[in-house]
């Protein structure tokens, strides 16, 4: 270490043995301060080079600049619209952005959204895998377009799937629904023998 410098070497740089020893300490925190920073680069490096990839790869599955239509219903457009008198947009178009400005990187959402789950849930739900990574929600909201009773063919379109891929992730979902559908088909088939 710097400490352990010898006079010769001091000579050279005609230092004191106290000044010698105050320089490795100012170094040592340097040094400490380069290798953070260095990691956080990487770190930083890396979410950029996520978002990009995110960003240019498009759909999945699908041409790379392919788009898909994402119907919503009205109440959402009303809570985007709010969301967007109140807060904006970037100038890139993008409707959240970081704190400091720019793209919104996973890091920052997810600490966010692990506040907001310690904000809205009791302490056993947030102890809990309920909702405990954001695209929870997106299962969720699938989920609740199937069990309201809106065709499995619509709910695949509107959330990007095919309908094999809906069957195997929301089997359960779809299995809940059958009671529902049984009893709309009872009532269909006895309103026609009714009629006749």
């Amino acid at each position: 270490m710097t400490e352990q410098i010898g006079s010769s070497e001091r000579e050279l740089v005609n230092i004191r043995n106290g000044e010698a020893v105050a320089a490795s300490a100012v170094i040592r925190e340097m040094a400490a301060t380069v290798a953070r920073l260095g990691r956080e680069a990487r770190n930083l490096r890396h979410e950029v080079a996520t978002l990009r990839a995110r960003v240019a790869r498009g759909l999945k599955k699908r041409a790379r600049k392919s788009t898909r239509s994402v119907p919503i219903p009205p109440v959402l457009v009303r809570l985007v619209r709010e969301h967007i008198k109140e807060f904006g947009a970037a100038e890139d178009g993008w409707l959240f952005r970081a704190a400091q400005g720019g793209h919104l990187l996973s890091k920052e959402y997810g600490e966010a959204w692990k506040a907001a789950r310690l904000t809205a849930l009791t302490e056993s739900e947030a102890a809990s895998p309920l909702a405990d990574v954001p695209y929870s929600l997106r299962h969720a909201g699938v989920s609740l377009w199937l069990e309201s009773g809106v065709s499995p063919a619509e709910v695949a379109r509107r959330a990007g799937h095919s309908i094999a891929v809906l069957f195997r992730f929301y089997a359960k979902a779809i299995h809940r629904s059958q009671k529902r559908s049984n009893d709309q088909i009872q009532r269909a088939l006895e309103a026609a023998e009714h009629d006749t």
